[in-house]
C-alpha cells in the first residue's frame, strides 16, 4: 500500500535497500552513555523475502536531522516531529496529539489515525512503505530549546503496518548513548535479494557478502544455515564471518558458492543469528543456470556508400529453443569514435541459422566500421546466455558520388575529332582526392586521366578521333577514402567517312578591282571544313582556260578563307574578264571535294569627286514649332533668311533639302549654317539619318553640333553612306528650351559631300 512521504520534501534520495521486511521485536533497554554527543540512525526491517539494513551517521553522505513537521503539510500537528535520515524518515507525536516527551510508550499508533492516549508514530522507508503503523517507542532524551526546536534526541521504536512489515530502529540526534548495528554490502539483485551470478550446468559462480559493525556495541554472528527448494544448489564456504565478533568498526566477508544444476532460477534462503536489533540476519539468494553460446557471423565487406544493402548470415550455437529464442543483432563499430549502430534485427531459424539484409542509413559518417553479431540470450526457457561473434568484420561507408560522361558529337564521322568530357559530383562538397578517368572498352585503352582534390565537380576532357565502329566509354572515379568510386558509360559511335563535310563554299564578290584603291580590292574565297583536311585552290582563266593563280592553304578544320588581289604569283595583274575558282578539299579519309565559284576580275577603279549644295535660310522644306517656338521670315535680319525662337519653354525647327549625285562609293558629308544668336543661346544644327526614322521627326537626325552666338559658319560631318535617301540629303536647324531657350538667324547653309564614281 502507498504511503505518501513527509516534509517536502526534505527528503534526500536515498540509498537502495532491499524489498523485503519481517517482524521485529521490542527493542531491549539503552546501553551505558558514550562519552561524545553524536547523530546516528541505526535501522533494521524484515519481510518474506530477507531483511533490510539501513545506517546513517551525521558525517556520512545523508546526514541525519530533527525539525518540527512543515505546516503545509495536511493531516499533521504542527508538534509532530519529523527526524530525517536520507531516504528514511519518521514522524513522530505524543498523546492525544500532543507535543511528545521522553517516556516510554506502548500501544503506539499510525499517526495519520491515531488511539486517544496513545503516542502516534509514522514510518517511510523506500523497502517499508506502508501504512497503518502500531508499536512500541522508547524516547531516552529530548532536549529543546526556548524556541520549542529538538536539540536532542535518543529513542528506539519498534513497528510492524498492515503489511506485516516490521522495522526496529535506534535514533541518536546530539546524543552520546550507543547504538547496535550491522551493515551489509549492497545488494547485487533487483528483487530484494542477492545475485550471486550464473554459471553453465555443472559450473560454480562466488560471491562474497560483507558485513561491517558500524555500531558502538559489538556483534556476534552465528553459524550460517541454508534453506529452501535449491539450497542443494547453494554452498558457505570457509570465512572469516562464520561465527565472527565484531568489535565496532570491524569487518569480514561471509563468501556463498552457486554451483547450477539445471538451467534455470535456483533460490534459498541464507540465515544465521546476531545481537542486533532483529537478532538475525536472513538473506534470500539466487543464482542462474545458463546455456553458453556462440555466433558466427559472415556477410558483407569491403566499401560501400549511403543506401546500399548489406546481407549477413550465420548461427547460433546450440540453436535456441522454446517459446523464448532471442534474438540477433547487427552492429556497426565507429573505429574512430567508438560509437555503435545497430543495423537490424532478427531472429533464428529452428536449425539456429539466422539472415539480416538491411541498407546502410544515412546518418552513418563515412569511414571504417567492426561488424559484429550479438545474440540477445533468453531469460526463460533454457537460459541462452548472449554471445557476440569474433573477429569483426570490416566495412568501408563511403559517401556517394555521380559520375558523368558527355560527347560533343555523337555519331560522328571516323575522320571527326570528338570532345569526350568526364565529371564526378560530390553533392557540393569538395573532393580530397582520387582519379577521374576515361576508359574506351573497345580496346581497354585509358584515353584520358586526371587528379581530383580541392574542387566540388572535378571534370577530365580529350579531344581525338575514334575509329569506325561503336565504342563503349566509361567514365570512373577512383574514390578517396571518403567519397565512393563511381562511374557512368556512354556508347560513342564512329561513322565510317565517306564524303568530305564542308559547307558554305564559294567566293565573294562576285565583281572585284584588285586596282589598289580600296573599293573591292581582292576576292575572298571560303568556306567552312567540318573535319580535318586540306584545301588547295585555283583560279583559271575562263578566257583561256589557263590557271592563274594556284595555292595551298594546308591543314585546315573549320572556317577558312584566302584573299585573291587579282594577281598572279609573279605579282603581275591578270587581265579583265571572267574567271573560275575551284576550291579542292580532301579528308583522311580520304574523301575529295571539288567546288567551283565564278568571279569577274574588272580594271576599272574610282575616281572621287567633291560637290556643294548652298540654299538661303529661308529655302526649308518643313517647319515645325511648339509651346510658344516661332519660325519667322519677316523678322529676320537678313534679306532671304529665317528667325527661329524657341520661347521660354518650346521650341523651333526647320528642315532643309538637297539633292546629290549617284556615285559608287560615297565619303563624307558636311552641312554648314551661316547665321547668328539674338542673345546668348544656341540652336542645334543637325543631319538626318534615314536608319532613325522618318526626316519630320528630329528624333531621326543625328551628328548634333551647337550653332551660335557670333555672326559666321557653323559645321557639322556625318558619314553619307548612312545619311542619304531617295537622292536627297536632309539637315536640321532645331532652337529647343530644353537644350538652351535661344533665337537664332538663318542667313544660308550649305552641303559639302564627296563621292566616287568607277571609270
Amino acid at each position: 500500500m502507498a504511503r505518501r512521504q513527509l516534509g517536502q520534501r526534505a527528503i534526500v534520495t536515498g540509498v537502495a535497500w532491499a524489498l523485503a521486511l519481517s517482524v521485529l521485536a521490542v527493542a531491549g533497554a539503552p546501553a551505558p552513555a558514550q562519552a561524545a554527543a553524536v547523530s546516528r540512525w541505526s535501522v533494521e526491517s524484515q519481510a518474506a523475502a530477507g531483511d533490510t539494513h539501513g545506517w546513517f551517521t551525521d558525517d556520512s553522505s545523508y546526514p541525519i536531522s530533527v525539525g518540527p513537521i512543515d505546516p503545509t503539510i495536511p493531516g499533521y500537528d504542527p508538534d509532530t516531529i519529523i527526524v530525517y535520515g536520507g531516504s528514511v524518515h519518521m514522524g513522530l507525536i505524543g498523546p492525544n496529539g500532543g507535543p511528545i516527551t521522553a517516556g516510554s510508550y506502548a500501544g503506539v499508533t499510525d499517526l495519520l489515525s491515531p488511539s486517544p492516549g496513545h503516542a502516534a508514530l509514522d514510518y517511510y522507508d523506500p523497502d517499508a512503505n506502508c501504512a497503518g503503523w502500531t508499536g512500541t517507542l522508547d524516547i531516552w532524551t529530548l532536549d529543546r530549546d526556548g524556541d520549542g526546536k529538538v536539540t536532542a534526541l535518543s529513542a528506539d521504536y519498534a513497528a510492524t503496518c498492515s503489511a506485516g512489515i516490521s522495522v526496529k530502529g535506534q535514533v541518536r540526534f546530539n546524543d552520546p548513548r550507543p547504538v547496535t548495528a550491522l551493515a551489509d554490502r549492497e545488494w547485487s539483485g533487483t528483487y530484494g535479494d542477492v545475485y550471486l551470478g550464473q554459471a553453465a550446468v555443472g559450473q560454480s559462480v562466488e560471491l562474497p557478502l560483507h558485513y561491517t559493525n558500524p555500531g558502538d556495541t559489538t556483534v556476534h554472528l552465528g553459524a550460517p544455515a541454508l534453506s529452501g527448494g535449491d539450497a542443494g544448489d547453494f554452498a558457505v564456504l570457509a570465512g572469516a564471518c562464520k561465527g565472527a565478533t565484531l568489535a565496532p568498526g570491524d569487518a569480514c566477508d561471509l563468501t556463498v558458492r552457486f554451483t547450477a544444476s539445471a538451467t534455470g532460477w535456483a533460490t534459498a534462503t541464507l540465515e544465521f543469528s546476531t545481537d542486533t536489533l532483529l537478532g538475525h540476519r536472513r538473506v534470500a539468494i539466487r543464482g542462474r543456470g545458463v546455456t553458453p553460446t556462440t555466433i558466427t557471423l559472415g556477410g558483407t565487406t569491403g566499401a560501400h556508400v549511403v543506401g546500399d544493402t548489406l546481407v549477413y548470415d550465420g548461427n547460433v550455437t546450440p540453436a535456441p529453443t522454446g517459446a523464448d529464442t532471442g534474438s540477433v543483432r547487427v552492429m556497426f563499430t565507429d573505429t574512430v569514435y567508438g560509437y555503435a549502430y545497430e543495423l537490424g534485427t532478427t531472429t533464428t531459424a529452428p536449425d539456429g541459422t539466422y539472415h539480416l539484409a538491411a541498407a546502410v542509413p544515412a546518418f552513418m559518417t563515412p569511414r571504417t566500421y567492426h561488424v559484429t553479431a550479438e545474440y540477445s540470450g533468453t531469460i526463460t526457457g533454457n537460459h541462452y546466455l548472449p554471445s557476440t561473434s569474433a573477429p569483426p568484420l570490416d566495412v568501408l561507408i563511403l559517401a556517394p558520388t555521380t559520375a558523368g560522361i558527355s560527347s560533343s558529337l555523337n555519331p560522328a564521322l571516323s575522320t571527326v575529332p570528338v570532345k569526350i568530357t568526364a565529371t564526378v559530383w560530390a553533392g557540393g562538397s569538395t573532393f580530397n582526392g582520387g582519379t577521374l578517368s576515361i576508359v574506351d572498352e573497345a580496346n581497354g585503352s585509358t584515353i584520358a586521366s586526371g587528379p581530383v582534390a580541392g574542387t566540388t565537380t572535378g571534370m577530365v576532357e580529350v579531344t581525338r578521333i575514334f575509329a569506325t565502329g561503336t565504342h563503349h566509354l566509361v567514365a570512373h572515379y577512383s574514390g578517396d577514402g571518403t567519397w565512393a568510386p563511381s562511374q557512368a558509360a556512354m556508347d560513342q559511335v564512329a561513322a565510317k567517312d565517306q564524303a568530305v563535310a564542308a559547307s558554305g563554299l564559294g567566293v565573294t564578290p562576285a565583281v572585284f578591282y584588285p586596282v589598289k584603291d580600296g573599293y573591292r580590292d581582292t576576292l575572298t574565297v571560303k568556306g567552312t571544313f567540318k573535319e580535318p583536311g586540306t584545301v588547295a585552290v585555283k583560279v583559271i582563266s575562263v578566257a583561256t582556260g589557263k590557271t592563274v593563280r594556284s595555292v595551298s592553304l594546308g591543314s585546315v578544320s573549320g572556317a577558312y578563307s584566302w584573299a585573291w588581289d587579282g594577281r598572279r604569283s609573279t605579282g603581275t595583274m591578270v587581265p579583265a574578264g571572267k574567271y573560275k575558282v575551284v576550291q579542292t578539299l580532301r579528308d583522311t579519309a580520304p574523301n575529295t571535294l571539288v567546288a567551283t565559284s565564278y568571279a569577274t576580275v574588272s580594271l576599272k577603279r574610282l575616281y572621287w569627286s567633291s560637290a556643294t549644295v548652298t540654299l538661303t535660310g529661308r529655302q526649308y522644306i518643313v517647319s515645325g514649332k511648339a509651346s510658344g517656338g516661332t519660325v519667322s521670315r519677316s523678322g529676320s535680319i537678313y534679306a532671304s533668311g529665317v528667325r527661329l525662337s524657341s520661347g521660354s519653354g518650346g521650341w523651333a525647327g526647320v528642315s532643309y533639302r538637297f539633292p546629290h549625285k549617284s556615285a559608287t562609293v560615297y565619303g563624307n558629308v558636311t552641312f554648314k549654317v551661316q547665321g547668328r544668336s539674338a542673345g546668348s543661346g544656341k540652336a542645334l544644327i543637325g543631319i538626318w539619318n534615314p536608319g532613325r526614322g522618318s526626316y519630320v521627326y528630329t528624333s531621326a537626325y543625328d551628328a548634333w553640333k551647337p550653332a551660335g552666338t557670333a555672326y559666321g559658319w557653323y559645321t557639322t560631318t556625318a558619314p553619307l553612306r548612312d545619311h542619304h535617301a531617295g537622292g536627297y540629303i536632309r539637315t536640321t536647324v532645331l532652337v529647343d528650351a530644353s537644350f538652351m531657350r535661344a533665337t537664332f538667324d538663318v542667313a544660308k547653309v550649305v552641303v559639302t559631300y564627296r563621292y566616287a564614281v568607277l571609270k
